[in-house]
């Protein structure tokens, strides 16, 4: 009797994800052909339905056109319903958003990564974060964290890496949010948060595989599969910064030579450009790039052998996992059209004489937000993705 019930419930489950889900795309769409498009009976349909209108997920948005009799009444996603939080623990920055069910932004901030001290300041500007929203913490479904590599998402831990400070390392972040803000927790690499959002919710929501390439302080690299985060067996894919582009290069600080993140990072620039100029060494990494993209000489040659590298680097990406969509983001990329258009013209130049369907280059269309989003889609992908109760 206990596995029947729990069959059903989990069948009810399964079909109320994917009733949502189908509303969604659909922006708008009546009981009848939400059944047909989903191959659910119409009483499941009308039973499920009803029950998400009562919840609020969903409400009735006025009749369809009429194809003779009775026009049909059609559904849609009631926005406001609920929201999550994506909050991108980041090199330099801390970026927090808040978005509704359709994963649009009501609210954002940033703060110098420097100025939280440690997880128990970060959960208390969390809980400030919402309050200044001027919603209510009920209406809160999730809070997504994206954070820079190494990290275990399935016991939500951040190990030891140089990107973040030392008061990070081992935190188990979502238990401790969990446990203290009393909101479900979900924990993963920037990169692969920012190629799930745009999967879900962006670029790549037509498309089955998505690359994402955040080029920011550092170089990550996120590949989402069939609108799933892929992570490799050791929650190792996606390490593109330390992919080895050049093996006379630098030495980086991983112990090989010329990995991208020796050229192509910012923090690579940055360190070059102080070699060359006293007056960059009391300038920030970021403001040291954005400072010398639109200068010539020194400068310009130290920027272009990063584009060189780092298109090198994604195109190697392209023929290991042939992916639909390349989508470029990070704030090394964004601050200037120059260096993200060249960077999109060289890997759109690498990759055209291989096969007869060109592949989509193209920038984030979540701009420097996208890492913060994608937490955020971490929560909503519960919402609307049945294959995730199923795993």
């Amino acid at each position: 009797m206990a596995d029947f019930e729990t069959n059903t419930t989990l069948l009810r489950q399964l079909n109320e994800k994917r009733i949502l889900n189908t509303v969604r795309q659909h922006v708008r769409i009546s009981r009848t052909n939400l059944g047909k498009e989903i191959n659910i009976a119409t009483a499941t349909v009308m039973r499920i339905v009803d029950g998400l209108i009562k919840k609020g997920w969903l409400e009735e948005v006025g009749p369809d056109d009429s194809t003779g009799g009775r026009p049909a009444i059609l559904l849609q996603i009631r926005p406001e319903a609920a929201f999550s939080v994506g909050i991108e623990l980041g090199r330099v920055y801390v970026r927090f958003v808040c978005v509704n069910l359709l994963c649009e932004v009501v609210f954002e901030e940033e703060i110098d990564m420097d100025s939280l001290r440690d997880i128990d300041h970060l959960i208390g500007y969390i809980t400030g974060f919402i309050y200044r929203t001027g919603i209510e913490q009920s209406d809160v479904i999730g809070i997504g964290v994206a954070a820079p590599g190494p990290l275990d998402p399935i016991h939500g831990l951040l190990l030891a890496t140089e990107d973040v400070g030392s008061q990070w390392h081992g935190v188990t972040l979502t238990e401790l949010i969990e446990r203290q803000l009393g909101i479900p927790a979900y924990l993963s690499n920037d990169a692969d948060a920012a190629s799930l959002g745009e999967t879900w919710f962006g670029l790549g929501e037509n498309h089955n595989d998505v690359l994402f390439i955040l080029a920011d302080a550092g170089i990550g690299a996120g590949l989402s599969i069939h609108r799933s985060i892929y992570r490799g067996a050791r929650n190792q894919a996606g390490e593109f910064s330390h992919t080895i582009v050049d093996i006379h290069g630098d030495l980086c600080t991983c112990g090989r030579r010329g990995c991208v993140n020796t050229a192509a990072s910012a923090y690579a620039m940055a360190s070059e450009m102080r070699k060359i100029d006293p007056k960059f060494k009391g300038l920030g990494i970021i403001d040291i790039v954005k400072e010398a993209v639109n200068k010539t000489g020194p400068e310009q040659k130290i920027i272009q052998r990063a584009i060189e590298f780092l298109s090198v680097g994604v195109y190697n990406f392209v023929k290991i996992f042939d992916p639909d969509i390349v989508i470029l983001g990070g704030r090394t990329l964004l601050f200037g059209d120059y260096m993200l258009a060249e960077t999109i013209h060289r890997v759109q130049s690498l990759c055209k004489s291989d096969v007869s369907d060109p592949i989509i280059v193209t920038s984030t269309s979540f701009g420097i937000s996208a890492v913060a989003i994608g937490a955020a889609s971490l929560v909503l992908q519960q919402v609307y993705d049945h294959t995730q109760l199923i795993e």
